[in-house]
Order: C-alpha cells, then structure tokens, then sequence
C-alpha cells in the first residue's frame, strides 16, 4: 500500500512542481491560468484513482488480514512519521487558504490525502502489532478507517476537478 501510494504521490507532486516552474517562465497569464487548472484536474482525477488501489487494499487487508506486524519501536516510528505529516498537511492547509494559488492548493491537497493514507496504515500496523493486548476488532476498525479514508480523499478528488470547472467558467 506504501509503495503504490508514495509513486503515485511522488508523480503529483512532480508534476504540480514541474508545471508551475515551467510557467514561472510564461508571460502570457491565460496560458499559465490553462496549464495550471490542467495541473489540478489531472491530480484530481489522480487521486480518485488513488482513491479506487486504495479501497482494493482496504478490502483485501480486511478479508485476507494481510498486515504486517512490526516490532514496538518501529511503531513509535511509523507514528512519529505520521503524525509529522498530519501536522505538516495542517500547516499547509492554514497557510495556503490565505495565497489562493492554483499549484499550492493542488500540493496541499496532495499533503492531506498522503496524511490520510500514513493515518490508515498507522492504524492497520498498530491493531496488527498489538492484537494481544487490544480488545478491538482489527477488521471492523480498519474498515470503518479505510472507509472514512476513501471518502475524504474522494472528496479531496472531486472538489479539485470542480474547482476546475469553475474557474474555466470564470
């Protein structure tokens, strides 16, 4: 799950980076306007493809229940790790509300849904690592997770591909 979701991350963000550096250069201002609501559809419609491996891995960790456990302190680590990430997504999330930029709101949404994906994986390691001294079911608790994972990063999808309607209409 890791892996397909940092390639996929990795080649938003490359490409948002990549697109915004080549219309630094631009001067004609509805070019750069066209190439980046291209930027925002296309990793829109990237994370609803994310979003669909993602809910794949959800169910088939819920039916097989292939996780991974892991000793205590690579838990810690993975913890840490997420838990910068949450807070890195929230800081962007504060900052680029006041910018507006197309690019910007792009890589934030790209930071949350990443936040998201660490948070589900945080989780799943956890129950699995520590089933013995949990009374949770892992299974139930995954789901209901993955569930509200999806649904968010759907969301995060969808508000990118009509934010570009409506500044095409604009």
């Amino acid at each position: 799950m890791n892996l397909l979701k940092e390639v996929t991350v990795g080649i938003m963000r490359y490409y948002a980076v990549n697109t915004e550096r080549k219309t630094s250069r631009m001067e004609d201002r509805e070019l750069i306007r066209k190439k980046q609501i291209s930027v925002i559809r296309t990793d829109g419609s990237l994370l609803l493809l994310l979003n669909l491996a993602l809910s794949g891995v959800v169910l088939l960790t819920i039916a097989k229940g292939t996780t991974k456990t892991h000793s205590e302190i690579i838990v810690i680590s993975i913890a840490a790790y997420t838990f910068y990430k949450i807070t890195m997504a929230v800081i962007n999330m504060v900052k680029v509300r006041k910018m507006q930029s197309p690019i910007l709101i792009t890589l934030r949404n790209i930071g949350v849904a990443d936040a998201l994906v660490s948070l589900l994986t945080l989780q799943a390691t956890m129950l699995a690592s520590f089933r013995e001294t949990s009374s949770l079911d892992p299974n139930r608790m995954n789901g209901i997770t993955g569930l509200a994972v999806c649904i968010l990063i759907a969301a995060l999808g969808v508000s990118m591909i009509c934010y570009t309607r409506k500044k095409k209409e604009s």
